[in-house]
């Protein structure tokens, strides 16, 4: 974060939960509060190690769920509130 500071860039950590729409129009909400959006980076990751087949539904759905929700309803949110996104990066690690 202090690179980027250094380069000028706004740099807020969030905790709202992106899993939901209502999360993530609050966190864009709390965004422009710092000026216009003009680009998203999705960086959510949940550790939770096992093999695909040793998982169960519920721990897939642990960490599954903030990429892909996340990025649908900030897709869906971005798109109605931030005329002047130029860039959505999703982070897939």
């Amino acid at each position: 974060m202090v690179t980027w500071e250094s380069y000028g860039t706004i740099v807020k950590i969030s905790k709202c939960n992106t899993v939901s729409q209502s999360g993530c129009q609050q966190l864009i909400k709390e965004s422009q509060e710092l000026g216009s959006i003009t680009a998203v980076f999705n960086l959510a990751v949940v550790l939770n190690d096992s093999i695909f087949e040793d998982q169960t539904p519920e721990s897939f759905y642990t960490v599954f769920a903030p990429k892909a929700f996340s990025t649908q309803y900030l897709d869906e949110v971005t798109r109605k509130l931030c005329p002047s996104l130029r860039l959505a990066y999703l982070y897939r690690g």
